[in-house]
């Protein structure tokens, strides 16, 4: 009787293990691919550059805080137009 009851256990573990294994397996790759999906939309929706007034705007700060000097921002000021 006993036996009966750990054979019927050891195979019931095993092909849960088997289709643990496969639904794991298959969910893990569905949430790559919504992440992955999410993350191109994203990208896809963030502007790639900033307006020129932006960018001024940063210059300027930087000027004004003294992390350039007055060359370095008309350099850059030119380059940004």
């Amino acid at each position: 009787m006993y036996t009966l009851i750990l054979n019927f256990f050891s195979e019931a573990q095993i092909s849960f293990s088997l289709g643990s294994f496969i639904y794991f397996t298959v969910g893990y790759i569905v949430v790559a691919v919504i992440m992955h999906l999410k993350y191109y939309f994203k990208a896809k929706e963030a502007p790639a550059t900033k307006s020129k007034a932006d960018k001024l705007t940063m210059l300027q700060a930087l000027l004004d805080d003294g992390i350039l000097s007055q060359e370095e921002f008309e350099q850059k000021k030119l380059i940004c137009k």
